[in-house]
């Protein structure tokens, strides 16, 4: 009886200690991983997703580093990017160091912006990030980490390409040079198919 009592204290304890806000979400997807070391398993991760393609994109608000704030609704009409980066991030920063020169260069702004939000960072964070990672574009921050947590839980770096209409057509988490080419295809496609 005792050991029940332990396990429901402990199952308690932790549902406590989880967000609200976590509790109550669903996840769409689940992908789990394993880290090998010499043939071993010796980790294993868990990637939580809250929206996946053909879901609505949440609404939220972020700050720039500079202090403007930009809210999801008002980009309706155009090719949005939402990408979120933390500081501590070696793959987020090769990323946000290629998107100036690869993507924001190309793309009109009248028809697309990328949104790269740090989960959890403040706007000094953003400015120091900016910095290091070379990108040539204003950052976004959130500094409570609520967004990303619409989206899902999990690691970083992780892009979503929401098409004009709000409608999110496109995930993925990591870096490499082939997942930034499969980006830039998106969102190419997302912008050909747009009617506005």
């Amino acid at each position: 009886m005792r050991k029940i009592y332990l396990i429901l204290v402990s199952l308690f304890s932790l549902l406590c200690s989880v967000p609200l806000e976590a509790q109550m979400k669903v996840p769409k997807k689940i992908d789990r991983d394993t880290l090998y070391l010499g043939g071993k398993a010796v980790a294993y991760s868990e990637t939580i997703w809250y929206v996946t393609p053909g879901d609505t994109v949440p609404d939220f608000t972020v700050i720039t580093e500079s202090g403007k704030r930009i809210n999801i609704r008002d980009l309706r009409g155009k090719t949005v990017v939402v990408n979120f980066w933390i500081i501590t991030c070696n793959p987020c920063m090769r990323e946000l160091g290629k998107v100036g020169k690869e993507i924001l260069e190309i793309y009109e702004s009248n028809k697309f912006v990328f949104l790269a939000i740090g989960a959890g960072q403040t706007q000094e964070e953003a400015k120091l990030f900016n910095k290091r990672s070379g990108a040539n574009f204003e950052l976004c921050c959130d500094p409570t980490g609520k967004v990303m947590r619409l989206f899902s839980d999990g690691g970083c770096p992780r892009n979503f390409v929401v098409n004009p209409e709000g409608v999110i057509t496109y995930m993925e988490m990591g870096y490499n040079q082939e997942k930034f080419s499969k980006l830039v295809s998106k969102i190419e496609e997302s912008i050909k198919e747009s009617k506005y």
